[in-house]
């Protein structure tokens, strides 16, 4: 699983009076979790990073290959078809027809810690991008990072209010 430290002192400073008053974080750090995991899964609809900057289009050369997979996405005489112009222009970055990378993000409480990520193999290459044969043959081109985990302002914003429902009677 990709780790990402947060080092944000509103949130810590938050979490350390959760677990003097709680005794027990697990169930704020339980709540964060799903906040968390839920905001991850929406940036794959939005094509977002945390930081909120919109993640690099795909390359031609993806979008061909993309096309590649796909039966009906050329003509005869090779030519893109009219279901494959479709299929291209609604592709979107990380965004494959299983959506397997973002329906795999899930959390998980660890100690004091809420681990946050996806099993898949190649989340860490979307999550901080990659050269050209930098892992032996793969990945085939670069790959532009297209951060997906991490925590928003929004994201701040509902951990400090989840603290707030668990220190307030």
């Amino acid at each position: 699983m990709l780790t990402i430290e947060v080092d944000d002192r509103l949130v810590l400073d938050a979490l350390r009076q959760v677990a003097g008053r709680l005794g027990d974080p697990a169930p704020a750090l339980k709540a964060i979790g799903e906040t968390l995991a839920e905001s991850t899964r929406r940036r794959f609809e939005t094509s977002t990073g945390p930081d909120g900057q919109r993640w690099p289009s795909n390359s031609p050369v993806t979008i061909l290959q993309y096309l590649g997979a796909y039966k009906g996405s050329y003509t005869k005489t090779s030519k893109i078809s009219a279901n494959g112009s479709g299929r291209a222009i609604s592709k979107r970055p990380l965004i494959g027809e299983t959506k397997s990378l973002s329906s795999t993000i899930d959390w998980t409480v660890s100690g004091d810690s809420v681990l946050i990520g996806s099993p898949m193999v190649y989340a860490a290459v979307q999550q901080f991008g990659a050269k050209a044969r930098q892992f032996g043959s793969a990945p085939w081109g670069d790959i532009p990072a297209r951060p997906f985990l991490g925590v928003s302002d929004d994201d701040r914003r509902a951990i400090l209010d989840l603290f707030s429902d668990f220190l307030l009677p």
